[in-house]
């Protein structure tokens, strides 16, 4: 998955879902055809960074405080106490105005104590949190 995103190349047929505006914005046509493929545009791959991350550590082993955690298909089965403990790290690492997305299927227990939703799946840091 990481290697995949780090070469920010896909099949065409994975932007089926994206609004052409965005696609155009932010997406490149492979010019060859043979298979249709779309690259993130290096303006915005250039800004976005992928790393394993442990969650077990004390904290996620990123220095610098992030806009966005994509979060797929994991926290789901943890423990609740180990899903609230994420939540904290989750909520800690994000800048301002930053956003958890989530899963749809993916809910941490008591999320609304530390974000907002504003989506089935996306999750803005609350300012006035408890751990703000």
């Amino acid at each position: 998955m990481l290697a995949t995103a780090k070469a920010a190349l896909y099949p065409e047929e994975r932007a089926d879902g994206i609004s052409l505006g965005y696609q155009k914005k932010h997406l490149l046509r492979s010019t060859d055809r043979n298979p249709a493929s779309i690259r993130v545009c290096p303006e915005l791959h250039s800004r976005l960074a992928f790393r394993g991350i442990n969650f077990m550590n004390t904290d996620l082993g990123i220095a610098e405080k992030v806009e966005g955690i994509f979060c797929r298909n994991v926290v789901i089965y943890f423990d609740r106490t180990t899903q609230q403990h994420l939540r904290r790290k989750f909520h800690r690492q994000l800048r301002t105005g930053g956003s958890l997305f989530l899963v749809d299927s993916m809910m941490l227990n008591d999320i609304g104590v530390d974000f907002t939703a504003v989506g089935s799946a996306v999750y803005p840091k609350k300012l006035n949190s408890v751990f703000a």
